[in-house]
């Protein structure tokens, strides 16, 4: 039996509809019904809720019907985002952004099991924990979120804006990022916030499962990093590694000064009113990218000084505040460093994230950290503690050549696949294939190498991705060629070397031809005209090889980039424009061949010890 309340709300829905809709639809007995049931369900919601929820309920209604489509295998995440778009329902959130979240939660659907309510009455089952309704969830959230975020006050806004990473990824990642330009830092920094997905991951789940990225770790370690990361969250600490995520400088920008960081962390009141957690936040932004680098072979340790400074010095100011012994806020902040670490590595896209990887990240991470803790107990001055001095020491027993060969295997992609375990007591080192070959290059090359290790000892490389490409032969081709010219044009003398070689320029060619691998092969067949021997012997020969070394001494950097000549440059651009089904396509790439084939060799080529190379090269 009908109460009276819900038939005067179904004549009043059905006048209503006489009214709204046209006249013609409602001989479609279906289209009737449809409205006429969400009139009657509104009308009801309407003596429950207020006219403002009711009204964005609404709004979102366009939302159902998507969801089901993109649940039943109808829609796909890219189709999706474009729905989304096209119907407003997502303005101020990039699409690129929403499509990957979307995506992910795709992919989690498809590779778990989901747990579905019983059914109650006639209702069909519904998923209580289906990670695509918590995606769709969390992007409107999200969109609602900036919209309001506007609306605040500039300190207020900045105040809510860090204690999401969900939110923070959202406002770096808008197309419409002019729009809260009062809230982002003055130096560049990363348009996506790739180094953010796992916290926001984490933050979607509550802290109660690991997500994706994660998802090729043992159980174990799934485990201790989510209760890791909840712990930090719980203590406060890991709102500055977000900060650290979202506004570090973009890579290879030049680092702002320690009066800018501080001066826009201040803006924050959470960093205003704790400076401990303020120093925090600056030394993470001052280290990102720093360790994984070393891990890759770009840097030397000696590059990580800026972390064990603030561990030496602002740490024991986080003891203080939270009234725990320096050794735990050490922790504390080594876990911060380690969660800072791990975002950036589980966001690469070339990247599976496994165990041994991990490991290898942890052991790293462990070994400054007590290397910190054992200066702090011995009481060793900033000189006796100085990273350079510990990491010569830790090749003196195998020898520079050695030191060399595992930062050749690592800017050739031996960092990806971990380390081996160690003896204890003894440092852990890259797994044996690789190593091997990097090793029996080196030995090939005789008196050159043990020279080339004691140049780049204490360089710095940007631009390293480079090497992935290159086989170990080339590899140390380029290297050595660099390496020469650095040492000429003085940039290695010093106290201090800390130079900088500089291959983006190189990096950058190559990426524009990421298909028919042309630009590979010119490079490769350039480094093989000079002996190796003959580049380090004197930098003349650098023209003749193609490669052109730029040194800025101002800057301490030198810059490595393309000097081919005009013909060979116009026939690569021809070939880029030539399809590769064409006849003439393979015409060109015989021409190319031709162009690069091997040099006769010299008259005459003196051995490497006749040549003008200083003892301390040779000796270290």
């Amino acid at each position: 039996m009908i109460s009276s309340d819900s038939a005067r709300r179904r004549h009043q829905a059905c006048a209503l509809l006489q009214r709204l809709v046209d006249p013609h639809r409602q001989h479609d007995t279906a289209d009737a019904a449809a409205l006429r049931h969400l009139a009657i369900a509104a009308l009801n919601l309407a003596q429950e809720l207020s006219p403002e929820v009711l009204a964005s309920a609404c709004a979102r209604l366009p939302l159902v019907p998507l969801y089901a489509a993109w649940e039943e295998g109808k829609l796909s995440p890219d189709a999706l985002t474009r729905e989304l778009s096209e119907q407003g329902l997502i303005i101020h959130q990039g699409e690129d952004a929403v499509r990957r979240r979307l995506e992910r939660a795709h992919a989690l659907a498809c590779t778990t099991a989901i747990h579905r309510a019983p059914r109650q009455n006639d209702e069909p089952q519904t998923p209580t924990d289906d990670p695509r309704q918590l995606a769709m969830a969390r992007v409107m959230l999200d969109e609602q979120a900036l919209g309001e975020l506007l609306e605040l006050p500039a300190a207020r806004a900045l105040d809510r804006l860090v204690a999401q990473a969900g939110l923070m990824a959202s406002v770096i990642e808008s197309p419409h990022i002019t729009d809260f330009e009062e809230l982002l830092p003055p130096w560049p920094i990363e348009r996506r916030a790739c180094g953010l997905t796992l916290l926001r991951d984490f933050e979607d789940h509550d802290y109660k499962r690991a997500p994706l990225q994660l998802s090729q770790l043992k159980q174990r370690s799934q485990d201790f990093e989510r209760s890791l990361i909840a712990n930090l969250e719980q203590q406060g600490l890991l709102v500055a590694v977000r900060v650290a995520l979202a506004f570090a400088p973009a890579s290879g920008q030049p680092m702002p000064s320690t009066r800018e960081l501080q001066h826009y962390l201040a803006r924050f009141t959470l960093f205003a009113d704790d400076p401990a957690l303020l120093a925090l936040a600056r030394a993470l932004i001052e280290t990102r990218h720093l360790f994984l680098h070393h891990l890759q072979g770009a840097l030397p340790l000696a590059s990580l000084q800026p972390w064990t400074n603030y561990l030496r010095g602002d740490c024991a100011e986080l003891a203080d505040s939270r009234d725990i012994t320096l050794r735990e806020a050490t922790h504390y902040a080594h876990y911060c460093l380690h969660v800072l670490n791990l975002s950036d590595l589980s966001a690469m896209t070339d990247l599976v994230l496994r165990e041994p990887l991990r490991q290898a990240l942890k052991l790293r991470e462990e070994e400054l950290r007590e290397l910190v803790l054992a200066g702090q107990r011995q009481g060793l001055s900033d000189k006796q503690a100085d990273l350079a001095r510990f990491e010569r020491a830790s090749w003196r027993a195998e020898g520079p050549r050695a030191a060399l060969a595992d930062r050749l295997a690592r800017l050739c992609g031996a960092w990806r696949q971990g380390e081996a375990p160690a003896p204890l007591g003894a440092r852990a080192r890259l797994e044996a294939p690789l190593l091997e070959r990097a090793t029996e290059t080196l030995d090939l090359a005789g008196a050159c190498a043990d020279a080339l290790a004691n140049l780049a000892a204490g360089v710095v490389l940007q631009g390293h991705r480079l090497f992935e490409s290159l086989e170990l032969q080339d590899a140390l081709r380029l290297l050595a060629l660099a390496l020469a010219a650095a040492r000429d044009a003085g940039l290695l003398e010093g106290p201090a070397a800390a130079a900088r070689i500089d291959l983006r320029p190189l990096l950058t060619w190559l990426d524009e031809d990421p298909d028919q691998g042309h630009h590979l092969h010119v490079l490769r067949q350039l480094l093989a005209r000079v002996p190796l021997d003959a580049m380090l012997s004197t930098s003349h020969l650098h023209a003749s090889s193609g490669l052109r070394c730029e040194p800025c001494p101002q800057k301490h950097t030198l810059q490595v980039e393309l000097a081919i000549d005009p013909a060979l440059e116009a026939l690569l651009t021809l070939l880029a424009a030539t399809p590769e089904h064409d006849a003439l396509h393979s015409a060109l790439t015989q021409r190319l061949h031709t162009l690069l084939a091997p040099r006769p060799p010299a008259a005459h080529s003196s051995q490497y010890s006749e040549r003008n190379t200083t003892d301390s090269e040779l000796s270290g």
